[in-house]
C-alpha cells in the first residue's frame, strides 16, 4: 500500500530506507524520522513539514467513513472526501491551532487496523516525495 498527496514534488537521492514499527520509508538525507509507543514521526530538518503515521484501531460496528467523520468533528476538520479508493482525506486545524492535512486508509479490507498520515506544513518541496516513499508493511 502506498499512500501519494498532490503536493509539488521535487526529486532528490535517497539516504537510507528507514524501517519503523509498521512502515518503511525512503528517508531523504534533510529528513529525519522516529518511533515512539507505534507512531511514527518524519519531519524536515528545517522543520518546515512534519509526517505523523498512527496506527489506530477502528471501532467495532464502524465504517472508515464514520472515524474521519468523527476525526473532522473533534478537530475542527472539513468534510471527509474519498475518491472511491477506500482512503479517506480531509484538512482539519489541530489543538494548537496549525492547519493540518489527514489520510485515513485501512490496513485491509477486512481489518479493523487503520493508519492515519497526519500532514502539517505542506511548503517543503520534498514533502510529496517523502510521502509517497511511505510502505505499509505486510
Amino acid at each position: 500500500l502506498i499512500w501519494a498527496v498532490g503536493l509539488v514534488s521535487t526529486e532528490t537521492v535517497a539516504a537510507e530506507i528507514v524501517d519503523l514499527n509498521d512502515f518503511t520509508i525512503d528517508l531523504r538525507a534533510s529528513w529525519t524520522a522516529s518511533e515512539k509507543d507505534g507512531v511514527v514521526s518524519i519531519a524536515a530538518r528545517d522543520n518546515s513539514a512534519i509526517v505523523v503515521l498512527s496506527p489506530e484501531t477502528l471501532p467495532a460496528g464502524s465504517s472508515l467513513k464514520d472515524f474521519a467523520e468523527s476525526f473532522s468533528d473533534k478537530y475542527n476538520g472539513g468534510k471527509p472526501s474519498t475518491d472511491g479508493d477506500g482512503i479517506w482525506q480531509l484538512d482539519y486545524i489541530n489543538d494548537v491551532g496549525a492547519k493540518g492535512h489527514v489520510i485515513i486508509s485501512q490496513s485491509g479490507q477486512n481489518s479493523d487496523k487503520i493508519f492515519l498520515i497526519i500532514i502539517i506544513g505542506e511548503s517543503n518541496p520534498e514533502l510529496s516525495s517523502t510521502i509517497k516513499s511511505i510502505k505499509l508493511k505486510n
